[in-house]
């Protein structure tokens, strides 16, 4: 160590570190990309507002909107995101709440209509009330 220390005139608070290169390599080859080019296509936004009992949290409803959304759309050329907006509890109803979202899809392949949002929507709205008794507002 002092060797080195006085060869190449490093201070004595030096520190050194090795890189495995081939192991780096080997992490990066094996993850998976995420990446998907913009479509050239416009995208459609539409939101959804859900009614549903006060006790229902947040994260359970956007779970479920969520996988809804994922499952209709799986082997489609089309691709959602889903935003939230706003929770709204009336000051007088201690029973209910209103969850809001915004839904985005796009396609790679085509010009999506507002109607292939809607049949989304409609099945979000399907599994919600059934799921969990939500009423779509």
């Amino acid at each position: 160590k002092s060797r080195v220390h006085k060869n190449f005139k490093l201070p004595d608070y030096a520190a050194a570190f090795t890189l495995d290169l081939d192991g780096i390599s080997n992490a990066i080859q094996q993850t998976a990309s995420r990446y998907k080019p913009l479509s050239r296509f416009p995208s459609v936004r539409q939101d959804i507002s859900l009614r549903v009992l006060a006790q229902t949290d947040f994260s359970t409803l956007a779970s479920l909107v969520n996988v809804t959304l994922e499952s209709q759309v799986a082997g489609s050329d089309i691709r959602t995101s889903l935003t939230p907006l706003s929770i709204y509890q009336a000051e007088d109803d201690d029973a209910y709440k209103t969850l809001s979202f915004r839904i985005e899809a796009v396609s790679d392949q085509r010009t999506l209509a507002e109607k292939d949002v809607t049949k989304l929507l409609d099945e979000v709205a399907t599994v919600a009330a059934r799921e969990l008794s939500a009423t779509r507002i």
